[in-house]
């Protein structure tokens, strides 16, 4: 049985802000970045302790390590890019909000703890599938094509899948579900509940990339505001899939 053992709140800000200071040495990220992961580190490491964090921590390192290389690999092609396409402060908190409320709600006692584990680490493990299937699909010279029409597209666009981009998505969810059960956030029977609902989540984020959160200028290129709606959305309904699988399941 799962016994969670939330940390000394001054501790949380102190191993917070030397991740922080890490990040910025490495020129990992910065600014408002640096401050939305902070305060959601805080968050979930006082909350649920490390079990709940180490999700976490993946998340932001390998999604601003993947932001990094892909857009230098954009630019290198000569694709036009936008702020949004290095990890902001915007959609950190956008990706993080749906699996940190999860974690939240684990101390209030009002629902299945280990069900929200669960909940919380496919919301993280989505929401890096995402940047791994954008970022390291690019790097990999991947030909992405768009969901719905299926017409080629250029490496990074909005709504597009690719092969190798898939697998990375894989990857990136396995390598969550792995870390959340080495963790022990979660169960090893959970981990496939954790890759099923990040792949739900990473497909609805996919289709509305390509519809609703279209937006026609730059070929494509999304907004700040809707990508950030986006990611919102699709993570919002990763948590809500690990949650209903870990429900049946346990």
């Amino acid at each position: 049985m799962l016994i969670l053992r939330p940390i000394d709140p001054v501790f949380a800000i102190l191993v917070n802000t030397l991740f922080a200071a890490i990040a910025r040495n490495l020129r990992l990220a910065g600014g408002w970045v640096l401050v939305a992961a902070w305060g959601f580190g805080v968050v979930i490491l006082w909350s649920v302790g490390v079990p709940g964090y180490v999700p976490f921590v993946l998340f932001v390192g390998g999604s601003a390590a993947a932001g990094r290389a892909g857009l230098q690999r954009k630019q290198s092609l000569g694709i036009s890019v936008s702020p949004i396409a290095v990890l902001s402060a915007t959609r950190i908190c956008a990706s993080c909000l749906p699996p940190t409320i999860c974690a939240v709600a684990v101390v209030s006692g009002f629902f299945q703890p280990s069900v929200l584990l669960v909940a919380s680490v496919a919301g993280f493990a989505s929401a890096l599938a995402d940047v791994a299937s954008g970022e390291l699909g690019t790097l990999m010279n991947a030909h992405p094509v768009r969901l719905l029409t299926m017409q080629k597209t250029y490496p990074g666009a909005s709504g597009a899948v690719s092969l190798m981009g898939t697998i990375d998505a894989l990857a990136a969810a396995c390598l969550i579900a792995l870390a959340g059960w080495l963790a022990r956030a979660i169960g090893f029977a959970d981990v496939w509940v954790v890759m099923v609902a990040a792949c739900v989540g990473n497909l609805v984020d996919t289709v509305l990339g390509g519809t609703f959160f279209l937006v026609s200028k730059n070929d494509g290129a999304p907004s700040r505001a809707s990508s950030a709606c986006r990611d919102f959305f699709a993570t919002s309904v990763a948590c809500a899939v690990g949650a209903v699988l870990a429900r049946v399941t346990q």
